[in-house]
């Protein structure tokens, strides 16, 4: 992955091969046992550390990340070209239970932060040093790439718009009913 000298997930990843072990070895247990092709989709992508090792791992299924921070969206496009990915498709957006494309206030950890993912659709009190800016909205019920495959797995880390991301996706649930990893703020 690239490395900036203060992103905090770059770096692990860079040092380690992977951020979140216990996580990484969990979805790899998961997708392995697959017999299917399928799809992932990684909401909170930040720069890619899930992700592009799960999808080099695993070229016969798809990847969908979604990251909401531009410049953050802009390392994780980077990312996927830096490991000739063709398996992920990336969207630049905030997952939310409205229609697609409003426009949401999005607190966007400023370029200095160690970890530009904790920015969120609400202001939470580990983000401090932020810019407000106006991003598209995304319901991921009405993407294409969703509704086009089995999803296998959904994996959530939106600093606190959990349960809106999970009120976007309750057709592909229904339909799918993937495995779903979350964080809880």
């Amino acid at each position: 992955l690239h490395s900036t000298p203060t992103s905090l997930i770059q770096n692990y990843a860079h040092k380690y091969g992977v951020w979140e072990p216990d996580l990484a070895n969990f979805i790899h247990s998961v997708l392995q046992n697959q017999s299917q092709s399928g799809l992932f989709i990684d909401i909170g992508a930040n720069v890619g550390a899930t992700t592009i090792p799960q999808a080099l791992n695993f070229p016969h299924m798809d990847f969908l990340c979604i990251e909401a921070h531009p410049t953050v969206f802009k390392v994780l496009k980077k990312n996927i070209k830096l490991n000739l990915s063709d398996n992920i498709c990336c969207i630049n957006g905030a997952v939310s239970n409205t229609s697609n494309g409003t426009k949401l206030n999005f607190y966007a950890q400023r370029s200095g932060a160690n970890n530009l993912g904790l920015s969120s659709l609400h202001l939470n009190n580990d983000i401090e040093d932020y810019d407000v800016l106006s991003v598209k909205s995304i319901k991921v019920d009405g993407l294409k790439e969703a509704n086009s495959a089995k999803v296998l797995m959904i994996k959530v880390d939106t600093q606190g718009s959990e349960l809106d991301v999970l009120q976007s996706c309750v057709h592909i649930i229904r339909q799918n009913h993937p495995i779903i990893i979350f964080e809880f703020e």
